[in-house]
């Protein structure tokens, strides 16, 4: 349940750090337990919905709302396939680019 954290660190900024641990926790085990999806079980819970509104919820569950660099990464690893030229690095391209 890799997008459970978004939805915990979002939720601790208004329950506290701890309960909103808890409750995530407690709803991804639901989720694998009832073979349904963390929405369902989120999206169901009072303590969570009187904190996030049905959109944000959605939004935080969204996968690729969470890739961070991976796109940036893959670009850069073709970059340097695509030149067969092993004097390149991550690095190299990194500050030539002004990217990272």
């Amino acid at each position: 349940q890799i997008v459970a954290e978004a939805v915990m660190m979002r939720l601790g900024e208004q329950i506290g750090r701890q309960r909103a641990h808890d409750l995530v926790y407690a709803a991804c085990q639901r989720s694998i337990e009832e073979e349904t999806t963390l929405y369902s079980i989120l999206a169901t819970s009072p303590e969570i919905t009187a904190v996030l509104a049905d959109e944000e919820l959605q939004q935080l569950l969204e996968p690729t709302n969470h890739v961070g660099l991976a796109p940036f990464f893959v670009d850069q690893i073709t970059a340097i396939s695509a030149t067969k030229d092993r004097s390149l690095t991550l690095n190299n391209l990194y500050s030539a680019s002004g990217d990272f």
